[in-house]
């Protein structure tokens, strides 16, 4: 994806709210081929402190604008509840580009222990 582009992504949880991260963003090179990007703080926008009952999250909603194309192959979504880090998966890896979307659906979640 190009400079021309952008990503926003609605997190539903298990009530069918949801939070929106606008026009995802962080510093550095991002959406490039094999890369792995993350976000935290302010490049979560109104998804920090969303509430998730039991770390669920039952889909996310992907939509790409711009010119260009993106194809992310996954999403992983980490909470951290009393100590206890619980990790979402969301497999992806259509296409999207042009103001189209897609809906991803996650497997919930697995449990580590933070030390």
């Amino acid at each position: 994806m190009d400079l021309f582009g952008s990503v926003d992504i609605r997190i539903f949880n298990s009530n069918n709210g949801y939070c929106e991260i606008l026009d995802l963003d962080a510093s550095g090179n991002q959406f490039e081929p094999g890369q792995v990007d993350k976000y935290y703080g302010d490049e979560l926008g109104g998804c920090i402190n969303f509430y998730l009952p039991d770390s669920y999250v039952s889909r996310l909603e992907v939509t790409h604008d711009g010119s260009d194309a993106w194809r992310p192959e996954w999403f992983k979504i980490y909470t951290d509840y009393e100590g206890v880090l619980k990790i979402v998966h969301c497999d992806d890896g259509e296409w999207i580009e042009n103001a189209t979307h897609n809906i991803t659906d996650c497997i919930n979640p697995s449990v580590t222990t933070i030390h």
